[in-house]
């Protein structure tokens, strides 16, 4: 951007004051529930992801991006990154980072019926 652009928007924010116009308490409230209800999602996860795939000094550390980790033991109370992980399941963890391709994923064949 050029700095006769940059002058002129300088110039209509200065001259242009903005007034924040009064809201009702309930409306306040209205649009407060909202904005959480869809930002308290996006957050979590980000939280999550940032204790599994980047904070290497955290405990709840899974490993690298774009690669498969599996943990081989059961969860218990004193991991927290998730609320509420099933005690008697392992789990697999994938940090997704699709920002330059997508990922594909190679699973061996599962056969129908009974497992022995």
């Amino acid at each position: 951007m050029n700095k006769t652009i940059l002058t002129m928007l300088a110039l209509i924010f200065a001259v242009a004051p903005v007034r924040a116009q009064p809201i009702a308490p309930d409306e306040a409230r209205a649009i407060a529930k909202d904005a959480y209800i869809y930002g308290f999602p996006l957050v979590d996860n980000y939280r999550i992801q940032y204790s599994y795939f980047v904070d290497r000094n955290d405990r709840e550390f899974k490993g690298a991006w774009n690669q498969v980790h599996n943990t081989a033991r059961v969860y218990t109370p004193d991991d927290k990154a998730i609320q509420s992980p099933n005690s008697d399941t392992p789990y697999s963890f994938v940090g997704a980072d699709l920002r330059r391709e997508p990922l594909v994923f190679t699973v061996p064949a599962i056969r129908e019926g009974p497992v022995d």
